[in-house]
């Protein structure tokens, strides 16, 4: 996981950086706790995403904030090759034991992700090994490495697998580095979804304790450059002390007004050779941002490195930009950064985007505090949840009753039974996706009778004492498409239905949520399901602010509703995350969904049905991040929608469920099951006899956020 830092006056305290389908469409391993850390609550408004949305929103209607008649022109940068070679370490402490009978004791896999993004080239893996009682001689170390590789790898062991000979490393006593040099022959076809494996088969100890892997690999970009800047340096760095470890270069001199840097060199000596260099890389935007560690062994007593800067970064870069840059251990305690080389753009232009009504007016702070928190004690109500997927859900695009609409994707219809047999289990939330598309007339009025049969389901929860979360759904597959060509007509009809829902349950308590959207996307779209696009994401955001001031201007209870609001897509990637914009309103709560890890939760890897540290380990850097961006600082999230289709693996299954959650709830973040009524998919309880078709699973779930 990315660190991220709160700014504080000044730099934050140095030593923290030593530390070292789809729903309905489808560091530190030391343990499984996990603490949470006290934070202020930090105010996040709308400015949070505003030069994203003034950059994407406005071509090719620019206009400048300046009242002049110059002509509008958009500046085009020269674009340069950027190579970076480094090193990333990811801390592990996990124990391998070579007598056991499970290939999950033996074996320890790492998601690539970790390390790498799409297109990167895996030249090495160093694996760091202490015996486990940190004494006893490893003697000889034997054992084997293994890597996920794309369908077309010719030189696969396995489809999509290839696995390493065997080999043997000399310990030294009671250490041993294992380092696996990847074959030139697959490092092309290394997806940074797949996964990393050691195994551990023979040693003079029984147990080793994995406590690093490092991920050696080059990455190439191309950045767009206008000027290039050398900043001489000289200054020693010793990792010995948080005070000297490292060191803050100020670019606001260098950037000027409108610079985004978008590559950096540095250049580090030392009297000696370095033998493995560690740090890491640092930058300011609206929070500070630190790299993962850096490791790069070499015996030479000069490194160059280069820091290609992620758009995370760029795109949230503070007015006072300063470059961080950290020595965390080498074998010399001292090293001199002799100079750094900047890679910049320019023409870097703020523009106002043209509104057709006025922005909402600002909350104050300890009105948007108080929001936050009466958002918060809500969710914390909510111990788990259900989703009654593809039911009101289901649509097509043809003509059809009500009730054809309900049962068309093969559920039977919505009950009382069925609604009680949800609490009965444990259950005290469900989630009711509705997809309004086909119940809507050309002036957007939403056929009475749907309306009726949606809160009669809902009235069915309601009479349960349940928390009710009532969606827009596949509405956002059918029409409701995020591009700045459409938004207008989107947002009409977005805004028409809203009323109308926010009307029809205007008198119910708090114990009814509205959620704007499911999953806003472009349908087929290249970044589809990974954050799309900048204009994407901004016409997201001004959908839900619109949401938001729809149901807070009509009547009853619903100027005081909690609200759901989610990401470009429902996604967890940075860029989803990064790029949402919180309306103007505390008493929200974020839904993300996350189907991780991929390849065990969908049927589209038939062969991959066991849960192992690589999927736990992914998990909790997930949930880690949720924490660290919103829950930490007062932002309420759920996570609307998890789940694994059946594989024939219902025990790992219970396992899965029972994990996933107990994580969640240790980072205060109730999780709704993703059912769609499909014993062989996601469906856990037969809709037809109101029984459990995995009761196991279901029980999991209850035990692990009862304990």
């Amino acid at each position: 996981m990315k660190k991220s830092y709160q700014i504080i006056s000044g730099i934050l305290a140095l030593s923290m950086f030593c530390t070292a389908f789809t729903g309905c469409s489808g560091n530190d391993l030391q343990t499984d706790s996990f603490v949470p850390t006290e934070r202020p609550v930090e105010i996040l408004t709308s400015e949070t995403a505003q030069e994203e949305e003034e950059n994407a929103m406005n071509k090719p209607e620019m206009k400048p904030v300046a009242e002049t008649s110059l002509p509008e022109t958009e500046h085009i940068s020269p674009t340069e090759t950027v190579t970076s070679v480094l090193g990333t370490q990811i801390d592990v402490d996990a124990v391998l034991n070579r007598d056991s009978v499970e290939d999950s004791g033996k074996n320890y896999s790492m998601p690539l992700s970790r390390f790498i993004e799409d297109g990167d080239l895996v030249t090495s893996f160093t694996f760091i090994f202490y015996s486990a009682d940190g004494k006893s001689s490893i003697g000889t170390y034997k054992g084997g490495c293994g890597i996920s590789v794309t369908q077309d790898c010719p030189s696969a062991t396995n489809k999509g697998w290839y696995q390493s000979d065997d080999f043997s490393v000399q310990a030294d006593g009671a250490y041993v580095e294992v380092t696996w040099n990847v074959p030139a022959e697959i490092q092309n076809f290394i997806p940074k979804s797949g996964t990393v494996q050691i195994g551990y088969w023979w040693g003079d100890t029984t147990e080793v304790r994995l406590q690093n892997v490092i991920c050696n690999y080059s990455r190439k970009a191309e950045i767009p450059v206008d000027n290039t800047e050398n900043i001489a340096v000289g200054q020693n760095l010793n990792y010995s002390s948080d005070s000297t470890n490292t060191i803050s270069i100020p670019l606001a001199d260098v950037l000027g007004n409108d610079g985004t840097p978008q590559a950096v060199t540095f250049e580090i000596a030392s009297e000696s050779a370095l033998g493995k260099f560690t740090g890491a890389f640092g930058m300011n935007g609206n929070e500070w941002y630190m790299s993962d560690t850096v490791a790069v062994f070499t015996d030479a007593s000069n490194l160059s490195l280069t820091w290609i800067i992620p758009e995370e970064v760029k795109n949230t870069l503070s007015e006072s930009p300063e470059l961080l840059f950290s020595y965390w251990w080498g074998k010399p305690e001292n090293i001199v950064l002799q100079s750094v080389t900047i890679k910049y753009s320019t023409g870097r232009v703020f523009y106002t985007l043209e509104q057709e009504q006025e922005p909402s007016e600002p909350l104050d702070e300890e009105a948007l505090k108080a929001d936050r928190e009466k958002a918060s004690a809500l969710v914390a109500n909510i111990k788990v949840g259900w989703n009654l997927g593809n039911s009101l859900d289901s649509y097509d695009k043809r003509s059809g009753t009500d009730e054809d609409y309900e049962t068309l994707w093969g559920n039977a219809k919505t009950t009382q039974t069925l609604i009680d047999t949800i609490k009965k289990k444990g259950f005290n939330a469900v989630r009711i996706p509705v997809s309004w598309t086909n119940h809507l007339d050309e002036n957007g009025n939403v056929d009475g009778l749907w309306m009726e049969r949606v809160q009669e389901v809902v009235d069915y929860a309601m009479h349960d004492e349940l928390y009710v979360i009532l969606n827009m759904h596949h509405d956002d597959f059918t029409w409701l498409t995020p591009t700045k060509d459409a938004e207008t007509e989107v947002t009409e009809k977005y805004v028409k239905v809203w009323s109308q829902i926010a009307e029809q349950f205007q008198d119910y308590d708090e114990h009814l949520l509205f959620e704007g959207l499911n999953e806003p996307r472009v349908i087929g779209s290249p970044n589809e399901w990974t954050g799309g696009t900048a204009e994407e994401r901004t016409v997201i955001n001004h959908l839900l602010q619109k949401f938001v001031d729809t149901v807070r201007s009509s009547g009853g209870y619903n100027p005081n509703r909690t609200l759901v609001i989610t990401t470009h897509a429902a996604s967890i990637s940075d860029s989803a995350l990064d790029g949402l914009r919180l309306p103007n309103d505390g008493n929200v709560v974020l839904s993300i969904h996350n189907y991780a890890p991929y390849k065990l939760t969908t049927d589209e890897f038939p062969d991959v049905r066991s849960f192992d540290d690589a999927g736990k380990y992914e998990l909790k850097q997930e949930f880690d991040k949720l924490y660290e961006k919103f829950v930490s600082r007062g932002i309420p999230v759920i996570i609307g929608e998890f789940g694994a289709e059946d594989k024939d693996n219902a025990t790992v299954r219970s396992a899965y469920y029972a994990y996933y959650v107990s994580q969640a709830k240790e980072r205060n973040i109730p999780c709704f099951v993703w059912d769609n009524g499909a014993k062989d998919s996601y469906g856990l309880l037969d809709r037809n006899s109101c029984t459990w078709y995995y009761g196991n699973i279901a029980d999991a779930v209850i035990n692990a956020v009862n304990s």
